[in-house]
């Protein structure tokens, strides 16, 4: 499964991880709604990653931020263009890049291939064209994830071929398929708050048996609010 190597992409292609090379330790921080703290270990982490509203920023889950990474397909990213709530949220004013975690480009390994009438439907493409102009004018370094990162980490959970009615991999699983594909042997990569729980369309189920797996082999720590055990 892969995008057609004829697509010409008009999407921006700079390094989303340019700075994670130097980084010891990595911490990726779930929204996992209850108090599950770890506030002083995640801020010890030399690269801090959160997502959306970022649950916990500034209180009990740490008070750094390094990135911030952001769904741009659905509802939750019209709403915070509409309504500018997100570029009102701590973590995105002290987070030094936004990373868009779904690339468009995606869309062309759908099989079989989108229509024109669904091409013209699709919310995301617009989203993310919306988000990279906005958050770039409030100042921000805006980044997206290759397409190659989502269609491996479809891969890896059994999405293949991607359809249309196909699960749609999780923002904090496309993330840390990304780093971990990144980051060697002496890095340290640590997820907190991942609840493996929420919108129906993830398979969430695949995602931990995944996590479960890099856990055991060592290229991944799962911090205790990180429950992988059913």
């Amino acid at each position: 499964m892969r995008v057609p190597s004829d697509v010409a992409t008009r999407w921006p292609n700079a390094d989303p991880f340019c700075e994670l090379d130097t980084a010891r330790s990595i911490a990726i921080v779930g929204n996992r709604p209850d108090d599950f703290g770890e506030g002083e270990i995640i801020d010890a982490a030399d690269r801090i990653y959160r997502f959306n509203n970022a649950f916990g920023f500034g209180g009990q889950t740490g008070h750094r931020i390094s990135d911030l990474v952001v769904v741009n397909y659905g509802g939750a990213m019209a709403e915070w263009l509409d309504e500018a709530t997100l570029e009102q949220s701590p973590a995105f004013a002290a987070a030094q890049r936004i990373i868009l975690p779904i690339h468009p480009d995606k869309d062309h390994a759908v099989v079989p291939p989108l229509t024109a009438g669904e091409w013209a439907e699709l919310d995301g493409p617009p989203l993310t064209e919306r988000a990279i102009r906005r958050f770039s004018h409030r100042g921000k370094r805006v980044r997206l994830l290759p397409a190659t990162c989502f269609i491996s980490a479809a891969t890896a959970i059994g999405i293949e071929p991607l359809r249309r009615n196909s699960p749609a991999p999780s923002s904090g699983y496309l993330l840390v398929s990304a780093i971990l594909e990144r980051t060697h042997p002496d890095q340290t990569v640590t997820i907190h708050g991942f609840g493996f729980e929420g919108w129906n369309g993830h398979d969430f189920d695949a995602e931990r048996r995944w996590f479960a797996r890099q856990a055991s082999a060592g290229r991944l720590i799962c911090a205790p609010s990180s429950s992988i055990e059913r």
